[in-house]
């Protein structure tokens, strides 16, 4: 059965407009193990982005996902993490 995945990550902005994934967030699955999720993700918890770089990721790893077959929806999400 198909479902409905959240997935936010946690930025520490840096100069220049680049963020450092502190965390990546997944709630709202109940079936399929974190790590077949993560490894659709285009970024990794500890990677550099620039900020160029977040709307391709984001849509990359959405369409990974959802190409997957293992769900409806995906949403993804940036929040500074404030650090």
């Amino acid at each position: 059965m198909k479902g409905l995945l959240f997935i936010v990550l946690s930025l520490c902005f840096l100069p220049l407009f680049s963020g450092v994934v502190n965390q990546i967030e997944i709630t709202g699955n109940k079936i399929t193990k974190n790590h077949i999720i993560i490894r659709e993700l285009t970024f990794q918890k500890g990677e550099s982005i620039d900020s160029i770089d977040y709307p391709e990721k984001i849509k990359k790893s959405r369409n990974n996902l959802l190409n997957a077959t293992i769900f409806n929806f995906v949403t993804i999400e940036f929040k500074d993490s404030g650090n």
